[in-house]
């Protein structure tokens, strides 16, 4: 490897690390002052959920989600001889 190559590839790391900088130190907390953020983190809290602590699974719409992804995988995991998967699921075929 070249030197020249040697120094872009530091120069591209250098710009990574600013913009996760960047992002970390003046994107996301401007965000947090927003409205939409504000009352989330006001509803969480009323809740007693630690709002830094937020996951996916938290989200309001998972439990629907998680109820399309098992309704696609049922007739998959009948056809793979995947019976029990099919039971956890709640497939009629496994029945």
């Amino acid at each position: 490897m070249s030197r020249r190559d040697q120094t872009a590839r530091w120069r591209r790391l250098g710009l990574a690390i600013a913009a996760i900088a960047v992002i970390w130190g003046v994107v996301l907390p401007r965000l947090e002052k927003t409205p939409s953020v504000q009352a989330r983190i006001k509803h969480l809290d009323g809740h007693g959920i630690d709002s830094a602590a937020f996951f996916y699974t938290d989200h309001p719409g998972m439990s629907r989600w998680e109820d399309a992804i098992r309704q696609r995988l049922r007739p998959e995991a009948s056809r793979m001889g995947n019976p029990e998967f099919a039971v956890k699921t709640g497939s009629a075929a496994a029945r």
